[in-house]
């Protein structure tokens, strides 16, 4: 995507990116968001096709491109 990718993402995806981006698992993140683990596969999916990426290094790479705003 061009410009602020991260524009495209819900709340909810942007939450879950920026824990990853805080090197949490999968499994850490559905416990702390009180989510199930398939919801949080399901939503990184959702995150790579709007992204138009792949994997879960591809996504922290991205981050780090186009200032992803992991603290705010």
């Amino acid at each position: 995507p061009q410009g602020n990718p991260w524009g495209t993402l819900t709340a909810t995806e942007q939450n879950i990116v920026k824990m990853v981006c805080l090197g949490k698992t999968n499994q850490e993140i559905a416990s702390e968001l009180h989510y199930s683990l398939s919801t949080v596969k399901n939503t990184l999916s959702r995150v790579y096709a709007k992204l138009d990426i792949k994997t879960r290094t591809q996504l922290l790479v991205m981050a780090g491109h186009h200032n992803f705003p992991v603290l705010d």
